[in-house]
């Protein structure tokens, strides 16, 4: 991919032009990191692009943005661009092709704006990225109110950039993102979506959301999960506070490569707590939370737009998140449809990051919830591997088979039968037809 921009570059100078990679590609290599794509600022206009490479595609020609295919890949060419007349808070309605200069200033954050030319391999910083960078600081370009006026969505991204690299916000920044939080109501409910999918994908997902709940954000874009910050844990399970303070450590318990299903999960699994807390003396219990949690999560991924994959996905999670509390009562075939779900692999992480977001009173007062969960990732991996699942089974008796067997017409009750016949395959009961047909013989006087 890099060989590929490089190349684009290289074709682009040849013609006389300037081109640079810029942005991300630029900040994350000077973090260390390998650029997931790369983007090229260019003094050619979109009409000189087109006409150097063969296969091109106009996505925003009036903003001066052109893919190129090269080298097996899309790159984004951008010409260098001012904009002005920002009346949504999103889009500038005046667009006017300049210089790089220009372009620069017009960008949300120094560390955003730096320009890197791979041919000559000549850093060009503006507005001292590098710097800010090496200062683990997040500063707006020129004024933050403005920059925060053009786009609203920079409130997220301010957030979503110091959580993820580790930067402290300076005044300025800290400053405009909390007295224009409200801003963030007038973003289309899908970018605000997206956005706080990213951060909750990144490793610091946690202080990514004590960050929105400090700025007053999350009282915004997720107002169910404010009263969390004033809702009790139980003092004979947790001992980490409010519910909040243990979805915090929740997120952090997760791993690195968390898919957002499991992440919004985390978020949401114990977001009903509010609603149906309830004292028993000292005694708070929560009945049917996961219930209402589940509910909260169907209802933010409609709004939010995530998706009904990832929101089905999600709620699925939430909804199921304390299903190991019954489970040595669970009878084996029950085990085994969870083990088949395409979500159970996530739920398993759920639970541990649930049992590593609480602080025990006493300490070791979870060590037989954790053996629990290491017993059973135990017998779901063995249960893979010996193919028990019930993708690998195909019933041994259908329907006809049984009402064939037992002389009975298409009716409710066959159902039933077969649906209990094909739990004691899966327990192991009989595994051809002539074990089949005697189970079945063994149970005609109970049909």
């Amino acid at each position: 991919m890099r060989n590929a921009a490089t190349d684009i570059c290289q074709t682009l100078q040849n013609a006389g032009h300037e081109a640079f990679f810029v942005g991300g590609a630029v900040r994350d290599q000077l973090l260390g990191i390998v650029p997931k794509d790369y983007d090229i600022a260019t003094n050619a206009t979109p009409d000189q692009v087109a006409q150097l490479f063969e296969r091109t595609q106009p996505v925003g020609k009036a903003f001066g943005v052109v893919l190129v295919r090269h080298g097996g890949y899309w790159t984004e060419v951008a010409t260098y661009r001012t904009e002005s007349d920002y009346t949504d808070g999103r889009r500038p309605k005046t667009v006017h092709f300049s210089t790089l200069q220009a372009d620069a200033d017009r960008r949300d954050f120094t560390i955003n704006a730096m320009y890197f030319d791979p041919i000559s391999r000549q850093l060009v910083d503006p507005h001292g990225g590098q710097s800010d960078l090496s200062r683990g600081v997040l500063r707006f370009i020129g004024d933050a109110e403005t920059r925060v006026r053009e786009d609203h969505l920079r409130l997220l991204r301010a957030v979503r950039f110091a959580a993820r690299f580790d930067l402290e916000y300076i005044p300025e920044t800290k400053t405009a993102v909390e007295q224009h939080a409200s801003l963030i109501n007038l973003t289309a409910a899908e970018r605000v979506g997206s956005e706080i999918s990213a951060m909750l994908t990144n490793e610091n997902r946690s202080r990514a959301m004590a960050d929105l709940a400090a700025f007053g954000l999350m009282d915004n874009v997720l107002p169910e999960l404010e009263p969390l910050q004033q809702t009790p844990q139980p003092h004979d399970h947790h001992s980490e506070g409010s519910v909040w303070n243990h979805t915090l450590l929740v997120l952090r318990a997760l791993g690195d490569d968390t898919p957002p299903e499991l992440a919004w999960a985390a978020l949401l699994h114990d977001a009903g707590k509010t609603e149906t807390i309830h004292h028993e003396g000292d005694t708070i219990r929560y009945p049917k939370h996961a219930e209402v949690s589940t509910k909260l999560m169907k209802q933010i991924g409609k709004r939010l737009a995530l998706g009904s994959k990832l929101t089905t996905a999600a709620s699925w999670l939430v909804a199921h998140h304390h299903v190991f509390d019954q489970w040595t009562e669970m009878r084996p075939s029950r085990q085994l449809h969870y083990f088949d779900h395409p979500q159970f692999a996530s739920l398993l992480q759920l639970h541990r990051a649930d049992i590593h977001g609480a602080i025990p009173t006493p300490p070791n007062s979870h060590d037989a919830v954790v053996k629990r969960l290491e017993e059973i990732q135990a017998a779901y991996y063995t249960a893979i591997a010996d193919k028990r699942l019930p993708q690998h089974n195909v019933p041994i008796l259908s329907g006809r088979d049984i009402m064939e067997l037992l002389n009975m017409p298409e009716r409710k009750r066959v159902g039933e039968i077969a649906k209990a016949a094909y739990d004691a395959q899966l327990e192991g009961d009989f595994t051809d037809r002539k074990g089949a047909h005697a189970w079945l013989q063994a149970r005609i006087d109970n049909v």
